[in-house]
């Protein structure tokens, strides 16, 4: 709010007497099931001690006040707010940009513009886009971890095999093996007996 509300000039007489109060609203849509469903306000209250004191009425305590809209997307809660609800259907992986405008023209009786429906789409699509390429990735990480971990197990296994044929570890380190590979595998094979 600097130069804007006020300044820091010695010529400003009122300086940070013009701050503003500033609002933080947080929209939870992924929370704790016993969150879901609630708004949280967090505020600064003022207390003076001892409280004998006279209270300051231009006292400018609470100029931070943060919101925590804990969205419900399963919309379980019964009674829940119609805000709640909008926000539940916004924010709803499942319905695509055309039902969430519906939505807000039939169930919540909200007027449109195209800019409003054009973004509502956009901000769906985009949504949609950044779900499947995080499961995209997941799966090719998950894929490639595993290959990888498969690889590992099998090189334990054949060194496994050697110790039991019993070959010495000169030869198994020859063959490319690892002092740690070779550790693992004589450690797993004097757990099983």
């Amino acid at each position: 709010q600097l130069s804007t509300e006020f300044t820091n000039s010695t010529a400003d007489k009122v300086k940070y007497g013009n701050l503003k109060k500033v609002y933080s609203i947080w929209i939870c849509t992924d929370t704790a099931q016993e969150r879901a469903g609630t708004i949280e306000r967090y505020h600064l209250h003022r207390t003076v001690y001892p409280g004998n004191r006279a209270e300051d009425i231009n006292s400018r305590f609470d100029l931070l006040e943060a919101v925590f809209v804990n969205v419900d997307r399963n919309k379980k809660k019964n009674g829940q707010s119609e805000l709640l609800n909008l926000l539940a259907d916004l924010f709803d992986e499942t319905r695509s940009g055309e039902e969430k405008v519906g939505l807000l023209k039939q169930q919540y009786d909200i007027p449109t513009t195209t800019t409003l429906e054009e973004e509502v789409t956009t901000m769906t699509a985009y949504a949609a886009r950044l779900i499947a390429n995080g499961r995209a990735e997941g799966r090719n990480e998950g894929r490639n971890e595993g290959r990888a971990e498969g690889r590992a197990q099998e090189r334990i296994a054949v060194i496994q095999k050697m110790i039991e044929i019993g070959q010495n570890k000169e030869f198994i380190r020859k063959l490319g093996f690892t002092e740690a590979e070779i550790e693992e595998a004589a450690k797993n094979l004097m757990s099983t007996i």
